[in-house]
């Protein structure tokens, strides 16, 4: 079995669905990269809503606990940019 690069992978998908291709890859915008980490973010929550069979209140909790984490590591890259 052949198996594709992650470069190649993201290709294929967009041949199958008809998007735009780069040929080589390619920094995203300021503007990819938000539009990128909102479907990221969207991906997260449901993740973490299925991790608890769709319970508001353990939902409300672990999306809770990750926002901290989130906080921890916006502090971290912070203090790394100041280096």
């Amino acid at each position: 079995m052949n198996q594709l690069s992650a470069f190649e992978q993201v290709k294929e998908f967009h041949t199958v669905f008809d998007k735009p291709q780069k040929t080589v890859p390619t920094a995203l915008t300021p503007d990819e990269a938000l539009n990128r980490a909102a479907f990221s973010t969207e991906e997260i929550l449901e993740f973490l809503y299925a991790s608890v069979d769709g319970e508001l209140a353990a939902f409300e909790k672990i999306v809770s606990d990750w926002q901290k984490t989130v906080d921890t590591s916006l502090i971290k890259t912070a203090r790394n940019r100041k280096r």
